[in-house]
């Protein structure tokens, strides 16, 4: 049996954030620490990766976005992980499922 592949797309959040304590608030890393996480697995899947951007997801732009769904439509994997923040979560995924069925965004 072949391994499941999943397609990991990198955009920041909390789960690549680290405390500043100068600004008092978590502030994303120049680089996800996710390849190195999941490389711990004792695991069949693949992982690929495709870091969009590492950012808080209330800084997504248009762009951002535009590049998500094109990273997402895009994929070959089985499956298919996004790295994302809280605040804006249903957002992004309104704008992929618009996109991926043709429709026009929701901005």
């Amino acid at each position: 049996m072949s391994s499941q592949k999943i397609s990991v797309i990198i955009t920041g959040g909390t789960i690549d954030s680290e405390w500043d304590p100068a600004a008092d608030t978590a502030v994303s890393r120049s680089e996800s620490l996710l390849p190195k996480y999941l490389a711990r697995l004792q695991t069949d899947f693949e992982f690929t990766y495709d870091t969009v951007c590492m950012k808080d997801s209330r800084e997504l732009t248009p762009d951002d976005l535009r590049l998500i769904s094109e990273a997402v439509k895009n994929s070959s994997s089985d499956k298919i992980l996004i790295t994302h923040g809280t605040y804006t979560m249903p957002d992004t995924a309104r704008y992929i499922e618009a996109h991926l069925r043709g429709g026009g965004a929701r901005q």
